[in-house]
């Protein structure tokens, strides 16, 4: 099973982002944009992984360390990835909320290990953000980017999940495997 753990979006935030989205994609036909129901900020990407370990990381989100506070987050600016030439992914920072979401994945990565997940040496470094687009050809002008509004205002973050990422060939679909409320 293709596996990661994530933030989903509240409701009216991905609509706001699903504006800035489609604008964007009606300029750059390259572009494929996350689906409004698709929308997250992902804490920890696992891959492929047998149905054992799916139960192991099931059970693990069980422990009382992963019970936070609910939080709000804000967005900036568009990134890309890679910073210059021709960006692969198209996506939001954050402007509030960052180091929530650092706790979050710091507490769930602590918590994998500690009960042997083995961790890859050379992870990249975590960097909370909101995917927009992939792209596939596309070069995205900076100026264009830049002037895509950023959605107003603060939303909460109120759960984590466990999702199953089916790959269909209009994009993943995901299915929740189990939830974390947050409190509050």
């Amino acid at each position: 099973m293709r596996v990661f753990a994530a933030l989903p979006l509240p409701a009216a935030l991905r609509g706001l982002i699903n504006e800035g989205a489609m604008s964007l994609k009606k300029r750059y036909r390259g572009l494929r944009t996350v689906s409004d129901n698709a929308m997250h900020i992902t804490v920890y990407f696992f891959g492929e992984i047998d149905r054992d370990r799916v139960e192991l990381l099931s059970r693990l989100m069980d422990d009382s360390s992963l019970r936070q506070d609910r939080f709000d987050i804000s967005l900036g600016p568009l990134g890309q990835f890679p910073p210059r030439g021709r960006p692969r992914v198209l996506f939001y920072t954050l402007a509030a909320g960052e180091d929530r979401i650092m706790r979050v994945y710091s507490v769930f990565r602590d918590l994998i290990a500690g009960n042997g997940w083995p961790l890859q040496d050379g992870e990249r470094a975590f960097t909370p953000h909101l995917t927009v687009a992939r792209n596939r050809m596309e070069y995205v002008e900076p100026e264009v980017m830049a002037g895509v509004p950023v959605p107003p205002g603060s939303f909460s973050i109120e759960r984590l999940v466990l999702f199953q990422s089916i790959l269909k060939g209009g994009g993943a679909e995901h299915v929740p495997l189990k939830t974390v409320e947050f409190a509050g």
